[in-house]
């Protein structure tokens, strides 16, 4: 098998550079349509919930007064806030929020649509996000789990204050088929470079002179065409009067050697069949 250096490896790639640049276009033309006129995309809406120990929040909007509280009541606030997103995780949750729709939906289905987690670890806010099929529901679905939210939280903690944010769209998460296309498109091009080289790989027959260089580290004093191919060609024939009357019709496969090889020269010599 054949021991590729980085510059055979370029000059491969370069050599068949349209082959390649063809895979990646069918590869990425065919996954972009196959995510862009065939999966079902995905919306998702987020809305977002403020959680503090009731030393912060003055009233439902999230204003509070910066001189009547301290760090003690951050710290408390960011301690609330994890219990709290463990709590908006719950059953009764969603089951409430089934109930909103008349069970159209069980609470396992809204539960499965449902993302509920901290923007960071010592953030305040809790971001809740519903994906489906349908950015309306997306949306409407956030909003709604925010009407209820406050009640659950305020049975565990009463003295715990929320301000809410509500989603104003839903954007679409599923498929990204640009970047789906862009990974076909490398992977078919690779795909191919990999087939190129193991053709290259299993033929053993030396190619030309560059291929000496690169298999032998041995000088090259000069080459001897072959001839045989090149006779082989029509184009060699007609140059030289082996066409037509000549040598393939009246010459050495037919009739021996007496006639000559061009249409040119009639004349007959020894002739070895007695003609």
């Amino acid at each position: 098998m054949k021991n590729f250096t980085l510059l055979s490896l370029v000059r491969i790639a370069l050599k068949h550079i349209f082959l390649l640049i063809a895979a990646a276009v069918i590869f990425g033309a065919v996954v972009f349509g196959y995510f862009e006129f065939l999966v079902d995309p995905r919306y998702s809406a987020t809305s977002s919930i403020l959680v503090t120990n009731g030393a912060l929040i003055v009233d439902k909007d999230g204003t509070y007064d910066s001189n009547s509280f301290e760090n003690a009541d951050i710290v408390a606030s960011i301690n609330i806030a994890n219990t709290v997103c463990d709590i908006l995780e719950t059953n009764n949750v969603f089951k409430s929020l089934a109930e909103e729709y008349d069970n159209k939906y069980t609470y396992k289905q809204l539960r499965g649509m449902a993302t509920v987690e901290k923007r960071d670890s010592n953030s305040l806010f809790i971001d809740v996000s519903f994906t489906t099929g349908d950015p309306e529901l997306s949306k409407e679905l956030a909003n709604a789990y925010l009407k209820i939210a406050p009640d659950h939280i305020t049975g565990y903690f009463p003295s715990a204050s929320t301000a809410t944010n509500e989603a104003e769209d839903a954007s679409k998460v599923f498929p990204n088929s640009f970047v789906f296309a862009f990974a076909a498109a490398v992977f078919g091009a690779a795909l191919t470079f990999v087939i190129i080289l193991l053709v290259y790989s299993s033929n053993t027959v030396i190619q030309d002179e560059e291929d000496f260089n690169e298999r032998f580290n041995v000088p090259v004093l000069g080459s001897v065409p072959d001839f045989g191919s090149a006779r082989s060609s029509k184009s060699y024939y007609k140059k030289y009067g082996y066409s037509g009357y000549g040598y393939s019709k009246y010459g050495y496969l037919k009739y021996g050697y007496g006639y000559s090889y061009s249409n040119n020269n009639s004349n007959k010599g020894d002739n070895k069949n007695g003609n």
